[in-house]
């Protein structure tokens, strides 16, 4: 078992390359500390606080993060597969090149997020909120995206192949260059108000799901 630390203050702390394996973090606050290349893997930190966090290259596989605070964090390039982030707050956080895959990240605050080139394949992000998200480039093949709500969000070049969109909600979402779409997918979404997509897909759209494009 790992350390202790439940409920600890460490606000600002330098913990880079740190090893917190296991430990028990849940409730802690670690607000604008730097945890970059620690090795977080099985940590608890269930409604930790990690606003504002440095926590780039650091290893939280099969971290639990229920519930945590991770509004403007920075996990660029950080391992979270198979991590638990249900109901936690990612909003401004920057994601690029984070692998995720497998992740559980159900109704997940994600407005405004930059996940860029990050690997989200087979990831669990049922009922997330991804407003206005950058996910150009990610990967998504096989994802749960269920009852998502990705409005206006970007997906240039992201690959969606697979991926599961059941009355997710796509108004204004940016489509255009994304990969593996099909008209199945797409025909089971709640809403594709204005969003911007590939000129042939579109067109088939509209011919056979008209009633997709109403707000």
């Amino acid at each position: 078992m790992g350390a202790n630390l439940r409920g600890a203050n460490i606000i600002k702390a330098n913990l880079g390359g740190a090893n917190f394996k296991w430990a028990n973090l849940t409730d802690a606050n670690l607000e604008e500390a730097s945890l970059i290349k620690a090795d977080l893997k099985k940590v608890e930190l269930k409604e930790a606080n990690l606003k504002m966090a440095y926590l780039e290259r650091a290893n939280f596989e099969g971290a639990n993060l229920d519930g945590a605070n991770l509004n403007e964090a920075n996990l660029k390039g950080a391992h979270l597969e198979k991590a638990h982030i249900e109901g936690a707050d990612l909003v401004g956080a920057h994601l690029e090149d984070a692998n995720l895959e497998k992740a559980h990240l159900g109704w997940v605050n994600l407005v405004g997020a930059h996940l860029e080139d990050a690997n989200l394949e087979k990831a669990h992000l049922d009922g997330a909120n991804l407003e206005g998200a950058n996910l150009d480039w990610a990967h998504f093949e096989g994802a749960n995206l269920a009852e998502a709500d990705l409005f206006m969000a970007y997906f240039d070049e992201a690959n969606l192949g697979g991926a599961n969109l059941m009355m997710a909600n796509l108004e204004e979402a940016h489509l255009k260059g994304a990969h593996k779409l099909t008209i199945e997918q797409l025909s089971k979404v709640k809403t594709f108000s204005d969003a911007k997509l590939d000129e042939e897909l579109l067109n088939s759209l509209r011919k056979e799901y008209a009633c997709l494009f109403k707000r």
